[in-house]
């Protein structure tokens, strides 16, 4: 008699959870915070933007939004983090065109494959890179500089943030496709790098427009062109490399929201549909204008081809300009 009630009052035991559990699953999303991943140090470009994103998605979402900084491996670690987080809305990448298209090329120990392991959101914003020359090489156009670097192969020097950064194969790409050659100077980040253009210890360099804005504006150094398929509003009568000449040219940097695979697809479809209403803000864009960045939006079907493209045209530009990384 013992056994037969306890076990009838552990089946009402059971059947009295049973709806608490149920309404847990269906619990509308976003039940609590949600906690965006940046794979980089605080206080570059992809903190700044990824904060200003949270607050105005917290805003939207009516949660709270928090942004992690979780730095290492040229972003792997933070990607890493996300793709092995569970696929319930609730932990997303801030991602870069290193972390979503690059790593799994130059690297070829990278656990993770976005393609693959990620669920593409939306772009946020886009970031051009520039083609800069210091003031006093007497090149005023894409195609002198081109003719100098055509008379002296090999000879010209441009500097780089790290071999197989953004700025780097681009500027490897521009150099394929224009059929020269020049040095890469290695620098540890944008800073010394524009000083040492500044100082003469380059000739050009070809990288975030975001970094040059400001020695631009203040004449410090010569902006011949932007690395993007149209031109930077920021910068309106300054041509485009494709415009310049160069065929097809499309390069640059962004950033982009991605979600560990499987996530649900009503998730995937809400986050978008709220992104692309946070990027009209007229507060979000000018807060932007500071990095010469451009709210982008658009679907997740078209982050997914972009992160496509990235991936095949530096498989290319890897294989033709041999480039290789130290691990």
């Amino acid at each position: 008699m013992k056994k037969i009630f306890l076990k009838f009052l552990g089946l009402c035991m059971l059947s009295g959870l049973l709806p608490h559990i149920s309404l847990a699953q269906n619990q509308p999303w976003p039940a609590q915070a949600i906690r965006i991943v940046v794979p980089y140090p605080a206080g570059g470009v992809t903190d700044i933007v990824a904060r200003l994103l949270a607050k105005s998605l917290g805003d939207s979402l009516n949660t709270t939004v928090v942004v992690e900084n979780l730095a290492g491996a040229n972003g792997a670690i933070g990607a890493m983090a996300v793709v092995r987080s569970a696929p319930n809305g609730y932990t997303l990448l801030m991602g870069t065109p290193a972390t979503l298209a690059t790593n799994m090329i130059l690297y070829p120990g990278t656990q993770y494959d976005a393609i693959k392991d990620l669920e593409p959101i939306a772009r946020i914003v886009s970031m051009p890179n520039a083609l800069v020359v210091r003031n006093d090489l007497g090149v005023d156009s894409v195609q002198v500089l081109i003719d100098r670097l055509k008379k002296a192969p090999g000879k010209m020097s441009y500097g780089v943030t790290g071999i197989g950064a953004n700025g780097h194969l681009t500027t490897a790409y521009f150099l394929h496709q224009t059929q020269t050659d020049a040095m890469p100077v290695p620098y540890k980040g944008a800073a010394p790098l524009l000083a040492g253009l500044i100082g003469g210890q380059t000739d050009f360099t070809i990288d975030q427009l975001t970094s040059s804005v400001g020695f631009i504006k203040s004449g410090r150094i010569k902006l011949l062109a932007v690395s993007s398929a149209i031109r930077s509003p920021y910068f309106p009568d300054t041509p485009t490399l494709k415009e310049s000449g160069i065929k097809d040219f499309d390069m640059g940097s962004w950033l982009a929201l991605s979600a560990p695979k499987n996530t649900p697809k009503e998730i995937i479809k809400r986050l978008n549909t709220v992104v692309n209403q946070v990027l009209k803000e007229p507060v979000f864009k000018e807060n932007l204008s500071q990095f010469a960045a451009t709210p982008t939006g658009g679907t997740p079907e078209e982050l997914a081809q972009l992160m496509q493209t990235e991936s095949d045209t530096v498989k290319f530009i890897v294989h033709s300009a041999k480039i290789t990384v130290e691990q």
